[in-house]
């Protein structure tokens, strides 16, 4: 590997540390992430529709996304549309916990 030179690494460290001051606050406010709702129900139509956006994935969830799709498409289609999304916590990490179990039937 390459070593970063000192403010490379500076800058690293101190994005780093704003990511971790962030997320102690979220999970202290107990508030979810503005656009959160709207992206699950974003995510889950473009599974539906077969054109989940990879892009905004992170490279972990979009490969798994591209095995199971078909799985993840008939699933979907079969529980009919989402119920409204409920906002749960902020987990430790700062990232949002939502329900969205509950579905419609068609």
């Amino acid at each position: 590997m390459t070593r970063l030179n000192d403010p490379e690494a500076k800058r690293i460290a101190d994005e780093s540390a704003t990511r971790a001051t962030l997320a102690a606050q979220r999970f202290k406010d107990r508030k979810p992430t503005p656009g959160a709702e709207a992206a699950i129900r974003q995510n889950i139509s473009d599974i539906v529709a077969g054109q989940p956006k990879y892009d905004r994935m992170s490279p972990g969830l979009a490969e798994v996304t591209r095995q199971q799709l078909p799985q993840l498409k008939s699933i979907f289609a079969n529980l009919g549309a989402i119920k409204p999304v409920t906002f749960k916590r902020v987990g430790k990490n700062g990232a949002d916990v939502f329900d969205t179990l509950g579905f419609r039937p068609l």
